[in-house]
């Protein structure tokens, strides 16, 4: 078995048994407390997102048959997306009468805290601040997703299926009128992600010899900076980053040269060595990462040594798990039960993973592991919810879609 198949093989095992492990903490509390949203409001949820899907597939096959321009299309797309970001965003306001939180405006809420801060004195109210921003984060995010989930699977459907996902997501509507300094950290996860998956279309052309693929490593290492320094963790980027080296495949490689000026001063037996060196092939996705973490380590030391804020720090696991997910606890359940059905028919029907599936699988498993570190629990509302709302379309497309966009689910029992 190929080293990168084995080591998708035994990510996808850890996915499934930490979901199993998630579904049976959730169903456990679910049992012994009860939600507090009725199943009417459950219910509309679902219906809300199939009607937006209904009405976008409808305006889109018009549009189609109006004109053949695509930049048009998809221009009008963006702004379907923009209204049901702005009238989602504009009924919950009105529908959520509780009293809004008041935040501190410090290094501890993140630098986001000082743009909310001066905004809400532009107009006259930090809960105005709170909204414009949040639907901005919201917006911009959504295209993200739609992108990116573009980028795997080519369906049009489906990425704006995920967008309308992320669009509606509980908690992100719940929390509308309040600051949490982690919408920011989803904004810039999926930057880092999207730029990531242009630098791997990049080096899957072997034809390509820009250097292009180095300035985007460059734009990868600031954005990765920015999240770090708004409230991300180093942790994430390392560990996708780095096993999505691991299983890449057909990307371009690269080597590394000594100066001849240089050999020739060297003995014998060392010079035989260095040529040895000068063989090794290298993935230049090694180059990107060395690039990409050089320039994000920077400012985190900075931002931590300025600031000697602590945000992680370990806690109980079952009892951090439940208090970060118990606002929409059935919502979670079903999703993470769909992932896990989907990834155990992907291993039975040996379904190949690449590197940007891949990405997210580890993404989804990293986010999970560091719940019981993070001392507020919003950053598993929005970023947890955003990759797990992702990671339910990827487990399905693996095992219903090909590359072709073909179906093939269980095509070679038939």
């Amino acid at each position: 078995m190929k080293r990168s198949r084995l080591i998708c093989s035994i990510v996808t095992v850890i996915s499934i048994l930490i979901s199993i492990f998630l579904v049976i903490i959730l169903s456990k509390s679910s049992i012994d407390n009860k939600s507090n949203l009725n199943f009417n409001i459950k219910l509309m949820h679902i219906l809300v997102l199939v009607v937006c899907m209904g009405l976008y597939v409808f305006v889109r096959n018009k549009l189609i048959k109006k004109t053949n321009n695509s930049k048009l299309i998809n221009i009008y797309c963006y702004m379907f997306l923009a209204v049901i970001v702005f009238v989602s965003r504009l009924v919950m306001v009105y529908i959520i009468t509780d009293p809004v939180k008041q935040f501190d405006v410090s290094l501890y809420n993140g630098l986001g805290s000082y743009i909310n801060y001066y905004l809400g004195k532009l107009f006259g109210s930090s809960v105005y601040a709170n909204i414009v921003i949040n639907t901005v984060i919201v917006y911009v995010s959504s295209i993200l997703i739609k992108k990116i989930i573009l980028n795997i699977t080519n369906n049009d459907f489906v990425s704006t299926f995920t967008s309308f996902m992320y669009i509606l997501i509980p908690k992100s509507l719940i929390t509308i009128k309040e600051y949490s300094r982690f919408g920011y950290n989803v904004l810039f996860i999926l930057l880092g992600i999207y730029i990531f998956f242009k630098i791997i279309d990049l080096l899957k052309r072997f034809d390509n010899k820009s250097n292009e693929y180095i300035y985007l490593s460059i734009c990868l290492g600031v954005v990765q900076a920015l999240d770090i320094v708004l409230g991300g963790t180093y942790v994430f980027w390392i560990v996708t980053m780095i096993l999505s080296v691991l299983v890449s495949t057909y990307i371009d490689i690269t080597h590394i040269h000594f100066r001849d000026s240089f050999k020739s001063k060297l003995k014998l037996k060392y010079k035989v060595y260095v040529e040895k060196i000068e063989k090794i092939n290298i993935s230049k996705l090694v180059y990107v990462i060395l690039i990409s973490h050089a320039i994000s380590l920077i400012p985190t030391v900075i931002t931590s040594l300025i600031s000697k804020i602590n945000n992680y720090e370990m806690t109980n696991v079952i009892t951090s798990i439940k208090e970060n997910l118990i606002h929409s606890r059935n919502y979670y359940i079903v999703l993470i039960v769909v992932i896990t059905v989907f990834d155990i028919l992907g291993l039975i029907l040996k379904r190949d993973i690449d590197t940007k599936m891949f990405l997210f699988k580890v993404a989804y498993i990293t986010s999970i592991c560091i719940i019981p570190f993070v001392l507020k629990n919003n950053y598993t509302s929005y970023v947890f919810d955003t990759i797990l709302a992702i990671n339910v379309i990827i487990s399905m497309c693996n095992v219903c879609i090909n590359n072709e966009g073909k179906i093939k689910l269980l095509k070679e029992k038939n």
